[in-house]
């Protein structure tokens, strides 16, 4: 099976560095409103990123490829932490 790489725009950091800097700055200058909207901010900045992978690159291979990754390793990371927090 082969599997066509295709190169992202540099321009499509931006969703990931508007959300670091608003992680950053966004509860220092508008908590309430940040404590309330971050759900949908987080959600529509990574459908940002999703939806060009999807619709500009048709890049379906790595976008799962990430998302099953990703979800391993979110798993692994519960485990690890239950364990941690079990044991004290």
């Amino acid at each position: 099976m082969h599997f066509v790489v295709s190169d992202p725009n540099p321009i499509m950091i931006l969703p990931f560095g508007v959300l670091l800097g608003l992680i950053a700055l966004a509860p220092l200058f508008f908590l309430h409103w940040w404590e309330k909207h971050y759900p949908k901010v987080a959600l529509a900045l990574g459908a940002t990123t999703l939806s060009y992978y999807f619709f500009r690159l048709h890049d379906y291979h790595t976008v799962m490829l990430r998302q099953r990754n990703t979800l391993a390793l979110s798993v692994w990371w519960d485990r690890c932490m239950g364990c941690l927090g079990e044991s004290t």
